[in-house]
C-alpha cells in the first residue's frame, strides 16, 4: 500500500497536475454501484454574494491551483445544506413544519442554484474544452481550446446537461437526479417554503418574536401611529457580455471586452420581493427599520436611508438578481402601514416571496439567449499523456529478459 501511494505521488509530481485536481475520466460508476462518490476538491470556496448596487459580472469559471485548468464557482446562494446523497423527494424542507414550530430563519429563501448545488454536492466536476466556434459551445465564456472543469450542478443550471458523459447521465437518471427531476424538486421546495416558512401567518409570528426581542425604545417606536412603509423599486436593464452572447441574441456586435455590459432592449422595473422599510418620524429625526426575508434578523434598525441601504444590500431586498441584468435606477414607493403594521408587512412579504420565483429560478445567460444551445454537447476533455520521469524512463529501457 505504501509503495502504491509513493508511486501515485511520484507520477502526479512528474505530470505537472496536482493530486487534488479532478480526473479527466468520467466517474458515474460510483452511482451505478451504489457507492458514495468522493467529495470534489476542485475549485475554491464560493465568494460572498455581491451586494453592490450595480452588480458585477460573476464569472462561471475561475482558475484552480493548476495554471492551465479552470473550475466553476457555484452561486453564492448555494450555501444551503442538506443530504446530497438522497433523491430530491427525500430532501424535505423545514418549511413543511406547522407555523407553531420554529423555522430556520438563518438561511435565505431557496434558489434553483442552491438546490442544484445541494443535491449534486458530492458529484465531481467534469472536464470540457471550449470550441473554436460558438456553434460548438453550450456554455458561454469557455476559453477556446482550453481544458475547463465545470461542476455538474453548474452545467444543469445553465441548461447544458447534455454535455455530461452518457454514463453519468444514465447514473443520475437512475438516482433521480436528472435535470427534469431536479427542476421539479426545486419547484416543490419553493412552493413548500411559500406555504410554510414564508406564509403570511409564519412571517407575522416571526415579526412578533423579533419585535419582542428588540430594546424597549425600539418597540415603542414601532408602536407609533405615524409609522409608514417604504418599498424600493429597481429598473433592471437587460445586457449582453461578449460577442458570443450578442450573436446568440441576434445582435451582430463585436464586443472585445466581456466584462463590459452592453444594454439590449427596454429596462424592466420590479418591486422588492424579499424586503421593505419601516419609517418612523420623530423629534430626533426619522428612524429606519429594514424588514427582510433574506437576513437572519428579519427586522432590525439601520442607520442608512432606504435609498443608500438598497444600493449597498441589493440581495436583502431583491434576492439573487439574474446575471444578465444590471441596475439602472432606484425608486422608493411610500405606503400606508394600516391599522396593523405586522399584518400589513407579513401579507406584503408573503406576496413578494411568491413573486420572487423568477429570480429564484435564475435563468442564466445561456438559457435567456434567443438562440438556445442546450442541444449542443460541449466537447469533452481528452485524457492527457503523462510525462515520465527519468527514473521511469530508465526502468522502461532496462531489459528484464
Amino acid at each position: 500500500m505504501r509503495i502504491e501511494k509513493w508511486l501515485t505521488a511520484a507520477l502526479a509530481a512528474t505530470s505537472g497536475m496536482p493530486i487534488n485536481t479532478a480526473p479527466t475520466s468520467d466517474f458515474a460508476d460510483a452511482f451505478v454501484a451504489g457507492e458514495h462518490p468522493p467529495a470534489s476538491g476542485a475549485g475554491p470556496s464560493p465568494p460572498p454574494r455581491p451586494t453592490a448596487m450595480r452588480r458585477a459580472s460573476v464569472p462561471a469559471y475561475a482558475p484552480t491551483a493548476a495554471p492551465t485548468f479552470r473550475s466553476t464557482l457555484t452561486s453564492a446562494s448555494a450555501a444551503a445544506s442538506a443530504s446530497p446523497t438522497a433523491p430530491p423527494s427525500a430532501s424535505r424542507s423545514k418549511s413543511t413544519a406547522s407555523p407553531s414550530q420554529p423555522f430556520d430563519w438563518s438561511r435565505p429563501p431557496i434558489t434553483r442554484a442552491a438546490y442544484l448545488a445541494e443535491q449534486l454536492a458530492h458529484v465531481r466536476p467534469v472536464c470540457v474544452v471550449g470550441s473554436r466556434m460558438d456553434s460548438g459551445d453550450c456554455l458561454l465564456d469557455v476559453p477556446a481550446g482550453e481544458r475547463t472543469y465545470v461542476r455538474v450542478s453548474e452545467l444543469m443550471r445553465r441548461g447544458c446537461e447534455k454535455s455530461l458523459p452518457e454514463r453519468m447521465q444514465a447514473a443520475l437518471s437512475a438516482s433521480r437526479r436528472d435535470a427534469d427531476t431536479l427542476d421539479a424538486g426545486f419547484e416543490a421546495r419553493f412552493a413548500s417554503e411559500s406555504q410554510g416558512r414564508y406564509a403570511a401567518k409564519s412571517i407575522a409570528q416571526r415579526l412578533h418574536e423579533r419585535i419582542g426581542a428588540l430594546a424597549p425604545e425600539l418597540r415603542e417606536a414601532l408602536a407609533e401611529s405615524g409609522a409608514y412603509i417604504e418599498v424600493p423599486r429597481l429598473s433592471f436593464q437587460r445586457v449582453v457580455r461578449g460577442t458570443q452572447e450578442a450573436q446568440r441574441n441576434n445582435l451582430f456586435l463585436r464586443i472585445p471586452d466581456r466584462d463590459v455590459p452592453v444594454p439590449t432592449g427596454e429596462a424592466l422595473t420590479n418591486e422588492a420581493t424579499l424586503g421593505a422599510f419601516v419609517r418612523i418620524p420623530g423629534q430626533g429625526g426619522v428612524r429606519t427599520f429594514v424588514v427582510s426575508l433574506s437576513t437572519q434578523a428579519t427586522i432590525e434598525p439601520v442607520q442608512h436611508d432606504p435609498m443608500t441601504y438598497t444600493g449597498l444590500h441589493l440581495d436583502h431586498l431583491f434576492g439573487d438578481v439574474p446575471e444578465y441584468y444590471v441596475v439602472s435606477r432606484i425608486h422608493i414607493q411610500k405606503l400606508a402601514a394600516g391599522d396593523d403594521l405586522v399584518h400589513t408587512l407579513s401579507k406584503r412579504l408573503h406576496e413578494g416571496h411568491r413573486r420572487y420565483w423568477d429570480f429564484a429560478y435564475g435563468k442564466t445567460r445561456e438559457q435567456a439567449a434567443r438562440n438556445s444551445h442546450a442541444d449542443v454537447r460541449q466537447p469533452p476533455c481528452e485524457p492527457r499523456s503523462r510525462r515520465l520521469s527519468r527514473t521511469q524512463m530508465l526502468f522502461r529501457r532496462v531489459s528484464l529478459g
